[in-house]
This record gives C-alpha cells, structure tokens and sequence, in this order.
C-alpha cells in the first residue's frame, strides 16, 4: 500500500469508526491522565511564543477585530487557519486553507 492508499484507508477507517475510536480515546485519557497533563505542562512551557500567537489571533477573531476571508496562496474559503511564520511576532499572520497551510510547515521541515 503506497501513502495515498495508506492516507485513504486511514480517513475511510476513521470516519466509518468514529465511535469507537472516541470510546477508545476516551478510556486512554482517563487511564493516562497524570502523563498527558505531564505532556501538557511540558508543552506549555516549551511553546510559550507559539501559544501566544494562536491566543492572540483567536481573541481577536472572536472580537472581530480580524477575520479569516480567503487563502492568501490558494484563495480557497474552505478550512481556514492563521499561520503565523514567526511566533514571536503574534500581529503578522498569513490566512491559508488547512491544505496549503499543511504544505507550508512541510515546506518549512524540508529546509531545515
């Protein structure tokens, strides 16, 4: 199975299991709750910037103060998201649908 075939099955298993995976999510919590707020701290103290960048878009949607209107690469008004190139600075943001935003961080992994 090649990674389109992977990526298919796993969305087609996935949408067609819906419950049974939340069932299962849900009992993993309960069980691991110690390590995941563990994992939670963790994250939060090693991705202070990255927190207060999406704190901030998000406040200032809800306040609309801004708004997401269209992918600024692909146009698309579907399944949009704020992307923010450099975390330390929360006001500069780019709009990008979830497709081209994906591409974007791959992009980004791939020049490192």
């Amino acid at each position: 199975m090649n990674g389109a075939e992977r990526r298919e099955y796993n969305a087609r298993y996935q949408k067609e299991n819906k419950d049974k995976l939340r069932e299962k999510k849900k009992i993993y919590k309960e069980q691991n709750k110690e390590k995941i707020n563990e994992e939670s701290k963790k994250y939060r103290k090693n991705n202070k910037n990255k927190i207060k960048a999406r704190s901030y878009s998000g406040g200032m949607e809800r306040r609309g103060k801004i708004t997401k209107q269209k992918c600024s690469l692909c146009g698309s008004k579907e399944e949009l998201e704020f992307h923010h190139p450099d975390y330390k600075k929360p006001t500069k943001h780019k709009v990008l649908c979830k497709k081209c935003h994906v591409k974007t961080h791959n992009n980004l992994r791939a020049s490192k």
